[in-house]
């Protein structure tokens, strides 16, 4: 669409997001150099989105953690209240251990878009991080009244459970939604329940195989 149309800066938005979202997801696609590309082909006909900022952070090297944020700071001044710079900032914030920073941010998204799932997400993340744990519980139930059934409402509800509440509750919202649950996960959710040497000692073994196989998988480092 940005080949035939390229005035058309909707088109240039979802291209950015797609490919920077492709780029830092998991696995991750090696879309650096296309995306490069694109940027500079965007600048050939003036055209600048807010999710130009976006696509400027995700063809940083994975250390640039300082730069991103500068990208995404710069993108918030020029347009305030978009919500994917907003979302961002508040991630990179927690990248870099600012939690109570990253949970003002994401305070401020949540009440721009409080229909939005996805800022009641971050919200909710954010929160966790700060230690904020009831907080968190209650952003996250009040956002499920809004969106019953929201996929990242229901794996943000499991991690907050997980790490800090009712491991078998854990196991159970895994276990019924519409997700992964690795083998590791189990284990240490096993290992919480009931916290038995044996349990703990194959939890550990679970996780050391388990990071062995796939370094960089998120869940497992987390």
């Amino acid at each position: 669409v940005t080949a035939k149309a390229p005035q058309l800066r909707g088109a240039w938005s979802k291209l950015f997001l797609s490919k920077a979202e492709a780029i830092e997801g998991f696995p991750p696609v090696d879309l650096v150099d296309s995306l490069k590309k694109d940027i500079g082909n965007a600048r050939t006909h003036a055209i600048e989105v807010p999710e130009t900022y976006s696509a400027r952070a995700a063809v940083l090297p994975l250390n640039a953690r300082f730069e991103r944020l500068q990208l995404y700071d710069a993108g918030i001044a020029r347009y305030p209240g978009n919500p994917f710079l907003l979302s961002a900032r508040s991630w990179q914030l927690r990248s870099l251990g600012r939690m109570d920073e990253a949970a003002r941010a994401a305070q401020r998204l949540a009440y721009l878009y409080p229909q939005s799932s996805a800022a009641s997400t971050e919200f909710a993340n954010s929160l966790m991080s700060s230690g904020r744990i009831d907080t968190a519980r209650s952003v996250l139930e009040r956002a499920a009244k809004l969106s019953p059934g929201a996929p990242n409402l229901q794996w943000a509800r499991w991690r907050l459970e997980m790490r800090y509440g009712d491991p078998k509750l854990a196991l159970q919202i895994a276990r019924n939604a519409d997700g992964v649950l690795v083998p590791a996960m189990v284990s240490f959710l096993e290992a919480r329940i009931n916290p038995t040497e044996a349990n703990v000692d194959r939890a550990i073994v679970a996780f050391r195989a388990q990071y062995l196989a796939d370094p960089r998988e998120p869940g497992v480092l987390a």
